[in-house]
């Protein structure tokens, strides 16, 4: 089966997702995945989330997907330990020291090498499979049908479950763990950025406080995506902020070759995804508005199952207008 993977930036979305056909959806742990705090759940929020999906014989995840801090490490797993016991399938984890500790302590759980990995290569797959993965994502460069073609391949040969994005945004150099090295547009306009930046704070139950740095999803915050938003907006942001106009103009007419879009795999590309086996297809958007996100939800699971059980009579074409025109989402910026 294919499974369909869906957000849950909240309780609500939780429960709306797996209503419109969700099989298995993720949800970020405060403090330790790349969104807001607002786009996080509490521990016990976790446990409601997976009373919700047992409910549509569904599963959950746990995003831990951020280069988190070994002074935190403590009480990671003391939370891990609790989700476990509260019943949750999986956790989609970036650091293989983590995956390693979770494969040792935990055989039997689900451990999803998230897609800041950066997957893209055999050896690369390889490599999170001995940290202890079962379930790898393909990195968001890799975007062609042979590209993703060839990533089933390898984690066939490898034994491991493929993952891939149905609904994303393509980041021009892939999600990674290194961001302010490997983002262009933090290397090119940091201090203009800087400026944009802000620190958010959250304390744990055992009396740790744990800082996001938005604008670096690689620090627990998230991207701000420059390079998909319009060059009004990025004008009306950064003026905000008093960058300087020559800056503003100068990180526009840089976006122009580095671009960024959100995408969705639809019509005859979502056929072939469907034909290749890929064991588990991704929808980005726990920041989404959760009415957004559920009719993402439910266009891709008419859609898909439509396609599974030869149906030629629905009409594809009002779903894949629908997708299509979600080529922006909006999305805070504020405090």
């Amino acid at each position: 089966m294919n499974e369909l993977f869906c957000p849950g930036g909240s309780i609500e979305m939780v429960a709306s997702v797996f209503d419109a056909g969700a099989n298995h959806v993720y949800v970020g742990a405060k403090g330790f995945s790349r969104r807001k705090f607002s786009y996080e759940l509490l521990d016990i929020e976790i446990k409601e989330a997976v009373e919700i999906a047992q409910k549509f014989n569904g599963k959950i995840s746990v995003a831990v997907n951020t280069t988190i801090l070994p002074i935190y490490y403590p009480s990671l797993i003391k939370r891990i330990e609790r989700w476990i016991e509260y019943g949750i399938d999986g956790l989609i984890i970036q650091k293989q020291d983590i995956m390693e500790y979770v494969m040792k302590k935990y055989p039997d759980i689900n451990i999803i090498a998230s897609v800041a990995c950066d997957i893209k290569t055999k050896q690369d797959i390889i490599k999170y499979k001995l940290a202890g993965a079962k379930q790898v994502v393909a990195s968001s460069d890799l975007h062609t049908y042979e590209e993703v073609k060839r990533f089933k391949q390898y984690c066939d040969e490898v034994g491991v479950r493929s993952e891939v994005f149905l609904h994303a945004n393509l980041c021009p150099r892939g999600i990674f763990d290194n961001f302010e090295e490997r983002c262009p547009y933090i290397r090119a306009f940091k201090p203009e950025i800087e400026k944009i930046s802000y620190k958010e704070e959250y304390t744990d139950l055992y009396g740790n406080k744990i800082v996001k740095k938005m604008g670096y999803p690689d620090q627990s915050g998230f991207c701000f995506r420059w390079c998909s938003k319009t060059p009004q907006e990025r004008e009306s942001i950064l003026k905000n902020h008093d960058v300087p106009q020559d800056s503003i103009d100068k990180l526009n007419d840089f976006a122009k070759t580095n671009p960024n879009r959100y995408f969705a795999i639809i019509g005859r590309d979502l056929e072939r995804y469907l034909e290749l086996g890929i064991d588990t297809l991704k929808i980005s958007g726990r920041e989404y508005e959760k009415a957004i996100a559920t009719n993402i939800v439910k266009c891709y699971r008419v859609v898909i199952d439509s396609i599974v059980n030869k149906e030629p009579h629905i009409n594809f074409i009002k779903y894949e207008t629908y997708l299509n025109n979600l080529n922006t989402v909006p999305f805070s910026l504020s405090k």
